[in-house]
């Protein structure tokens, strides 16, 4: 009997990380697919020995280092699940997961996406979350729900995916090494495929700090942050160059994203600079949240350090 769900796990250099991931899965109704990108440590032989010890269905596969996107590809090509979801080396779920993630599936009438309620973690603060009640919020497609709320965060680290429409759209781009993830959205956006926003119970833990994260690189993410941008402006995404509003409201969650980590990891005139070039993005995507808070990080970030993360120069 095929699974349910396929688990896509690329990893890069996160021998002990990968092994919390792998643990923390729960359940035997998943296969877990974990994809070695060109570690030069021991994360496969890890990952290999941790899936074994696990009792789940799966495979580890390598590959020469190709990016996040390229590796998650090579995995769901191997997924034998209806659904595909991504979870990071470093990041992991909870004991609860996995059955409220089956019962979503269950009662949202197929839909194309569905995104996990998740919570933030320093690298040296792992943290636990409670069960709950699971509650779900259900909308048209997945641009609509990012017009809608805030309040939960649209990245591949807590999407599920239907692996047939995944492979319609051709996957991941391969072409940067961050924001991947939102032109995906982006693209399945316009398709009219149903999105469902598992809001509560907390059901993923996102590691927020490493040295090793291409997504807090800045390079990577003003790169990122370009390419959808220009593919937004050639009228690549459905719609065309159609300027939707709520369209984008995904395009600003990426202009705060970029602006935050700038400020995040010592470059505070990099992140003005995004932020002023970029403010008519964040203005037709009503994103008047971080519009206003944005420019006033180093300051919130006396208030609450924990919340608003700056540094004047980079960490040496």
């Amino acid at each position: 009997m095929r699974p349910k769900i396929s688990i896509i796990i690329p990893v890069y250099n996160r021998e002990r990380a990968v092994v919390r991931a792998i643990n923390s899965i729960r359940g035997t109704e998943a296969e877990i697919i974990v994809v070695d990108d060109g570690s030069t440590d021991g994360s496969a032989d890890a990952a290999r020995r941790a899936l074994a010890e696990s009792g789940h269905p799966g495979e580890v596969l390598t590959q020469n280092n190709a990016g996040p996107g390229a590796a998650r590809n090579t995995g769901s090509a191997k997924a034998q699940g209806a659904y595909l979801a991504f979870l990071d080396s470093d990041d992991y779920w909870f004991s609860h997961t996995l059955p409220h993630l089956l019962a979503a599936i269950a009662q949202s009438n197929d839909v194309a996406l569905l995104f996990l309620q998740h919570q933030d973690f320093a690298a040296d603060a792992p943290i636990s979350a409670p069960d709950a009640t699971l509650q779900i919020e259900h909308f048209p497609h997945v641009v609509a729900a990012a017009g809608y709320t805030r309040h939960i965060r649209f990245a591949s680290c807590n999407a599920v995916i239907r692996r047939n429409v995944f492979v319609a759209l051709g996957g991941f781009t391969t072409q940067v090494n961050a924001a991947e993830d939102t032109d995906l959205f982006l693209r399945a956006g316009g398709l009219g495929l149903g999105c469902a926003l598992l809001r509560a119970p907390v059901m993923m833990a996102h590691q927020v700090e490493g040295t090793d994260q291409l997504t807090g690189d800045v390079t990577n993410v003003r790169q990122g942050l370009a390419f959808l941008l220009a593919q937004e402006k050639a009228g690549h995404y459905p719609g065309g160059r159609s300027g939707n509003p709520t369209r984008a409201r995904l395009l600003a969650h990426s202009v705060s994203h970029a602006t935050r980590i700038a400020f995040a990891k010592g470059h505070p005139l990099q992140a003005y600079a995004i932020y002023f070039r970029h403010l008519p993005t964040l203005i037709r995507g009503r994103a008047w949240h971080w519009g206003l808070r944005l420019p006033l990080i180093p300051l919130l970030h006396l208030l609450r350090p924990r919340n608003f993360a700056f540094r004047l120069r980079p960490k040496r």
